[in-house]
C-alpha cells in the first residue's frame, strides 16, 4: 500500500528534499530498494500494489459530505488549483508542472509578470530563475484560477467545474480534495496511478477513474483550457455524477475517534457506512483471489509444526 503509484519502468526522483530524492543516496537506494541506483527499477507494480488516499481529518470533509455540492453547470469557474507553486524550490518539484501551469494560466490582473520563475530553494532572492518558465499569463482566460494557498480553498473547490491534480513532491492530495467537493479532478501526472485506481471496478461498483475524472498528458499542459472547454455539458454532468458516487471512498470515516457516538456520526455522513476502509477491504480481497487463481492455495498442515 502506498500514496504514490509511480509505475515508470525507469523512474526519476522528483522530490526536492534530500530525504525524498533517493538517487542522491546510492547506498540507501541499493540497500533498501535492491536495485542499482544508476539504473533504478520501477517503484510500483500495477495490479499488485495499491494506492490509497491520505488521511484528512473530518474537519476537511465532513461538512462537504453532509451537503449537496453545486451542480457542475451552475459553477462559474472552469478550472482551479491552489497550493505550492514551486517558488524558491529546486527545479523538478511537481515535474515543473505547477510552475509551468502558473506561468501560462496566471491571472494577469493579479500576477506580477516575470521573464522567469524563481527556483532557488529557501533563498530570499531571484538569484536562480528559470527563463524556460516565464510568468507571462499568456494562456489565461476568465474562469481559470491557479494560485498559491488560499483561505478560500473550500469555497473555490465548490465554485469550479474542474480541479487540477498536479504532483507535488511525488504525490499530492488534490484528487481527494476535488471529489469531496463535487469537483471533477483533472489528473496531470504521467505514469502514475491515483488513489484506489482500479479498486472501484474490482469492488464491482460499475465505474472507475474514466467515469469521474479526466487525464491530460504532461506534454499537453498548454492545451489544458482548450481540452476542458471541449467537454460537453452532458459529459461534464456524467463525470460529476461519478464523482458523487465515489467521493465517500476517498475519506477514512471509521478511524478518527474511539467514542462510539462520534464514530457512528462520522459513518452516517454522505453514503452511510461507506468509506475508504470498505473499498480497501474489497480491493485487497480481489487481489488475494486473483493471486490464488495464479498460485492455487495449499492448506497449511499444522502437524508439521509439532515437534
Amino acid at each position: 500500500l502506498t500514496h504514490y503509484g509511480y509505475w515508470a519502468a525507469s523512474p526519476r526522483a522528483w522530490g526536492t528534499f534530500d530525504d525524498d530524492h533517493f538517487l542522491r543516496f546510492p547506498g540507501f537506494y541499493r540497500r533498501y530498494l535492491g536495485d542499482d541506483p544508476r539504473t533504478p527499477g520501477a517503484c510500483f507494480t500495477r495490479g499488485k500494489d495499491l494506492v490509497i488516499s491520505p488521511w484528512k481529518t473530518p474537519t476537511f470533509w465532513l461538512r462537504q459530505l453532509r451537503s449537496t455540492p453545486p451542480a457542475a453547470a451552475e459553477r462559474p469557474g472552469l478550472a482551479f488549483f491552489a497550493g505550492d507553486l514551486g517558488f524558491h524550490r529546486l527545479s523538478g518539484y511537481s515535474h515543473d508542472l505547477r510552475q509551468r501551469a502558473h506561468g501560462l494560466f496566471c491571472d494577469p490582473s493579479t500576477t506580477k509578470k516575470s521573464n522567469c520563475t524563481p527556483v532557488a530553494y529557501n533563498k530570499e532572492c531571484d538569484c536562480e530563475c528559470r527563463p524556460d518558465i516565464p510568468i507571462d499569463c499568456s494562456l489565461w482566460r476568465e474562469g481559470v484560477t491557479i494560485t498559491a494557498h488560499t483561505r478560500r480553498y473550500h469555497r473555490q473547490l465548490r465554485e469550479h467545474q474542474f480541479c487540477l491534480a498536479f504532483p507535488g513532491d511525488g504525490w499530492s492530495s488534490r484528487v481527494l480534495d476535488a471529489v469531496v467537493h463535487g469537483c471533477v479532478p483533472v489528473i496531470i501526472q504521467d505514469e502514475s496511478e491515483m488513489f484506489f485506481e482500479g479498486a472501484f471496478e474490482a469492488a464491482q461498483l460499475g465505474l472507475d477513474y474514466a467515469d469521474f475524472s479526466l487525464r491530460v498528458r504532461e506534454a499537453d499542459l498548454a492545451s489544458l483550457v482548450r481540452i476542458l472547454e471541449a467537454v460537453s455539458a452532458e459529459r461534464l454532468a456524467s463525470l460529476q455524477r461519478g464523482v458523487l458516487r465515489v467521493r465517500d471512498y476517498f475519506v477514512w470515516k471509521d478511524v478518527y475517534n474511539p467514542d462510539g457516538a462520534d464514530r457512528r456520526s462520522l459513518l452516517s455522513a454522505g453514503r452511510p457506512g461507506h468509506d475508504g476502509f470498505l473499498l480497501l477491504v474489497a480491493a485487497l480481497e480481489d487481489r488475494a483471489l486473483r493471486l490464488l487463481r495464479k498460485r492455487p492455495f495449499q492448506r497449511l498442515n499444522l502437524t508439521s509444526f509439532i515437534p
